[in-house]
């Protein structure tokens, strides 16, 4: 069956279904509300079935866990049926994968840099962010949990769902404004900070992310580059402490 006679029986089955990221259209902002709304329930109602120190100690894996498989549910059903031409992985080449690498190193060294010649001290919740984890056991699952839940979750919630609300194939113009207004959102969401700085710094590396899905036209690039982005600002915070 040829990709005419896919999209045919598609069309036929599924009459809402569009072309991914061509134009603009009210299901992909449909699609974006319902991601969002299930990432929230999912995560609230995941947090209400535990104690609080079981939360506390395991607060990234109970949070995130089932909000990941709720997404990752939604995007199964979004790319089969409902926007054709979502690609997962997508073709980046090896100038695109260093180019974003190194924007994110140098956004996280800058940002602290800043940081430091401003006077500010570590974030708050930077300083304590083992406080919960009392044993070898929980700080391990906290760790892989922090390196590999919130890149899957918030990636595919911001640079899939979020972003793809603009039709960032349609034009150049489309594509800034696709990478912006997840970006604005990603670093407003994060109001656990304090410094100016630090929402700098998320900013930026939202924006290479941003850039990375778009040229790549894949969601693999934008995960890996969140998972790099934590890992430095441990590192960081551990340097500076």
């Amino acid at each position: 069956m040829d990709d005419a006679t896919i999209k045919t029986v598609s069309g036929a089955r599924f009459p809402f279904s569009h072309p991914f990221a061509e134009r603009w259209h009210i299901a992909s902002f449909a699609i974006a509300v319902i991601a969002w709304v299930a990432f929230e329930y999912a995560s609230d109602v995941a947090k209400g079935l535990f104690d609080e120190g079981t939360r506390n100690a395991y607060y990234t894996t109970i949070a995130y866990g089932p909000a990941a498989v709720a997404l990752l549910a939604i995007l199964l059903v979004d790319k089969a049926w409902l926007r054709q031409g979502i690609g997962f992985v997508g073709k980046a080449n090896k100038t695109l994968v260093i180019s974003c690498f190194s924007a994110v190193l140098a956004v996280y060294i800058s940002g602290y840099g800043l940081a430091w010649l401003m006077g500010y001290p570590r974030e708050p919740f930077m300083q304590y962010l083992y406080y919960y984890q009392m044993t070898t056991v929980q700080l391990s699952v906290y760790l892989v949990s922090l390196l590999v839940l919130p890149p899957v979750v918030e990636e595919i919630l911001y640079r899939h769902f979020v972003l793809s609300v603009i039709p960032f194939r349609k034009n150049v113009w489309c594509a800034v404004l696709a990478i912006l207004v997840p970006a604005v959102v990603f670093t407003l969401v994060h109001r656990q900070y304090e410094y100016w700085t630090t929402y700098a710094t998320l900013f930026g590396f939202a924006v290479v992310s941003g850039v990375a899905r778009v040229m790549s036209r894949g969601m693999l690039l934008s995960i890996l580059l969140h998972a790099f982005a934590i890992a430095i600002a441990l590192l960081l915070n551990e340097i500076v402490a």
